[in-house]
């Protein structure tokens, strides 16, 4: 977890804007992009080329990648992750290049 974190961790930083957040959270989507390794197949890398999601079963697991983020979060785009009360979109996919897109929404109290 500490090397997620490490990872994460810059990028959670340029997305601050202001004070952490005290309203209630829902995380609108996250979705975390996994690189399609070299022996991948011809047909599993030209759906993705295409755009077409497919998703990606392995290690890690969603919730472990997901707390990761969380944590991270804390002190600064929130006070703490237990703010969190609804989930959007959650999802592991294959893609051209490691990434992840996280959408993070105030909630009215």
């Amino acid at each position: 977890m500490k090397a997620w974190k490490a990872a994460i961790a810059p990028y959670i930083e340029r997305a601050m804007d202001g004070p952490p957040s005290e309203k209630p959270i829902r995380v609108a989507k996250a979705i975390y992009e996994f690189k399609l390794p070299k022996s991948a197949k011809k047909a599993l890398r030209e759906a993705v080329q295409r755009g077409e999601v497919k998703r990606y079963d392995p290690r890690p697991d969603l919730d472990y990648l997901g707390k990761g983020v969380w944590d991270e979060c804390e002190d600064r785009i929130f006070v703490d992750d237990k703010q969190i009360c609804e989930y959007g979109l959650l999802r592991k996919v294959y893609s051209l290049r490691d990434g992840m897109q996280i959408v993070l929404e105030e909630l009215d109290e």
